[in-house]
């Protein structure tokens, strides 16, 4: 600046205002007021329109790498053959023609799972499809998929991340790791809370395709309930004679704030309230 105005006073200026206090303030709320703003609405508001607008052939080839380094861990799925082109045809009649429904057989860490890996494409694990009572559970969970789907959830996603880190590194510049931990936690904190809420979107897709379709929405609620006796392998309820450790309360607490997904009791409940 004082070698483009060639002002000897510049320096000066420029001098008193790296000496107050004031002026040093207010430039750090205002970059952390404008690092808050962007993170929180504008790169979301551009990711979003850009995942939309995303071909196709993108998001295949996205999941296709991703189901890739998946099969790492998964193993080829158990199901008959009829059976898998069954449980197709029967997710394509409700909405689904254009996504590819894979089936794999998990492994004991991943357990009963559903996952969308893109706009395009899914995985069930044979746990699942052995785990719903009947194929409208699992229909259920396929429209809670599909609302992923159809909303881009995936891409958004890893282009908000990209936004994320780039928005850091313009701002921060190359920081040390501590430093990095810090200004990022918040931010991966933001990504949990856009996860949680991308959650209670599909829950509303399935909700409302189920009602669409003319099947109750409590089948969607059960398949939930049955989810998680499978994950959990208890009730909520705490220890055996009722009585729950403090800081289990709170350890509890801390992994259902950073979860990605809704507690799942809050899920349901949404679900049944919907549905009344």
């Amino acid at each position: 600046l004082a070698a483009r105005t060639n002002a000897p006073s510049t320096s000066a200026w420029i001098g008193r205002l790296e000496s107050s206090f004031a002026s040093v303030a207010a430039a750090a709320v205002f970059c952390v007021v404008f690092l808050v703003v962007v993170a929180v609405y504008v790169v979301p508001t551009a990711t979003s329109a850009i995942a939309v607008r995303l071909p196709a052939s993108v998001s295949q080839q996205m999941a296709a790498t991703t189901l890739a380094n998946l099969d790492q861990v998964f193993d080829r799925s158990q199901l008959a053959s009829a059976r898998q082109d069954q449980l197709r045809e029967y997710f394509g009649s409700h909405g689904g023609k254009d996504i590819e429904v894979f089936f794999r057989r998990e492994q004991r860490f991943v357990g009963a799972n559903a996952l969308t890996l893109s706009s395009t494409t899914m995985v069930f694990t044979d746990a699942i499809v052995a785990l719903m009572e009947n194929d409208e559970h699992l229909l259920a969970v396929y429209l809670h998929e599909l609302g992923h789907a159809r909303m881009h959830h995936v891409e958004q996603t890893l282009l908000q991340t990209v936004g994320w880190a780039v928005v850091l590194t313009f701002i921060t510049g190359d920081i040390g790791g501590v430093g990095e931990l810090i200004l990022t936690l918040p931010l991966t904190l933001g990504q949990a809370a856009y996860s949680r809420e991308y959650e209670r979107q599909a829950d509303a897709f399935a909700v409302a395709e189920l009602q669409r379709y003319g099947i109750d929405p409590e089948v969607f609620a059960q398949a939930l309930e049955q989810l998680e006796r499978s994950h959990t392998g208890a009730s909520e309820s705490g220890s055996a004679d009722g009585i729950v450790d403090k800081s289990m309360q709170v350890q509890r607490s801390i992994l259902e704030f950073l979860s990605s997904h809704p507690v799942t009791r809050e899920r349901i409940a949404a679900i049944r309230s919907a549905s009344d």
